[in-house]
C-alpha cells in the first residue's frame, strides 16, 4: 500500500479515478463510491492505495481519499429545480454530479428551470451534500441567449471585446471602400439575401437567385470571407 496525489476525475455512477501526479505503472488509481470523501473533478487529493488483486498477473489496486489537498473549483453553472420545500442546482457538464443545495433563491428572484451561477460556500462530505449561493441568474433553461450566457459562464470565457479590437473593427469598416477586389467578381449590383435567423449573431450566409443568358437559373451561395478583413494574429483574430 502506499499514498499518491494526484487529480480526481469523477463518474456519475458515483465512482471515481485519481490520476496521479507522477505517473505509476498501474496508471490511474480507481476510488470507489464510498472512498471519494466529497472529492469532485479537478481537485487536487491524496489517496491511500492498497491492493486489490492480480488480473493477467499483473497487481491492481484500489484507493480512498484520504485528504483533499485543493478544490478544483468553486463556481458552477447550472438549472435550479426544487423539490418539496429544498431548492437545489443540478450543474452542467461532467465535473460535479450530485445537486447543490441552495437557500438564498429569493435574494435573485430566482425560478425553477432558470440558469444559475453558484458559489460553493460548503463543500460536500461523505454525510451531506454541497452548499452554495447563487450568485447570478442567466436567465431560462433552454433558450438560446441563456444557454449561451451558461456556456460563458462555465468556461470563464470573456464577453467582451478588448479596445484593440474596437480599435481593428472600426479601421476596416473605415477603409472598406479601398478594400481590394482583385480576384473576385463584384456582385455588389445583385438582389443577395441573408438566410441566417433573426436573433443569429453573425449574418454570414446568404442566397441569390439569377437567370443567366441561356435562360437557367443560377442559385448562388455566399459566404462571409472574414479571413479577407482580419489578419492572422490581430487583435479579432
Amino acid at each position: 500500500s502506499g499514498r499518491i496525489v494526484g487529480t480526481f476525475r469523477a463518474n456519475p455512477r458515483g465512482f471515481g479515478f485519481v490520476i496521479p501526479r507522477e505517473p505509476t505503472s498501474n496508471g490511474d488509481l480507481y476510488i470507489g463510491p464510498h472512498g471519494t470523501a466529497g472529492a469532485m473533478t479537478g481537485d487536487t487529493v491524496i489517496a491511500k492505495a492498497v491492493k486489490k488483486g492480480m488480473r493477467a498477473g499483473q497487481m491492481r489496486y484500489r484507493g480512498e481519499i484520504v485528504e483533499i489537498l485543493e478544490r478544483g473549483r468553486d463556481k458552477f453553472v447550472g438549472t435550479l429545480k426544487k423539490t418539496d420545500s429544498q431548492w437545489f442546482v443540478e450543474a452542467d457538464g461532467k465535473g460535479f454530479f450530485q445537486p447543490i443545495i441552495v437557500d438564498d433563491v429569493g435574494a435573485k428572484r430566482a425560478k425553477v428551470d432558470d440558469k444559475v451561477v453558484v458559489d460553493i460556500v460548503r463543500y460536500p462530505t461523505k454525510d451531506s451534500l454541497a452548499g452554495g449561493v447563487i450568485v447570478d441568474v442567466l436567465g431560462k433553461a433552454g433558450l438560446y441567449d441563456s444557454e449561451i450566457k451558461s456556456i460563458i459562464a462555465q468556461y470563464n470565457l470573456a464577453d467582451r471585446f478588448g479596445p484593440k479590437c474596437h480599435e481593428q473593427a472600426r479601421a476596416a469598416a473605415e477603409h472598406f471602400a479601398l478594400y481590394s477586389a482583385d480576384g473576385r467578381d463584384d456582385i455588389t449590383g445583385e438582389v443577395i439575401i441573408t438566410i441566417d435567423p433573426a436573433d443569429a449573431k453573425d449574418f454570414d450566409d446568404a442566397i441569390s437567385l439569377r437567370k443567366d443568358v441561356d435562360g437557367n437559373w443560377v442559385l448562388g451561395v455566399h459566404i462571409a470571407d472574414v479571413s479577407a478583413f482580419i489578419p492572422m494574429d490581430s487583435a479579432l483574430d
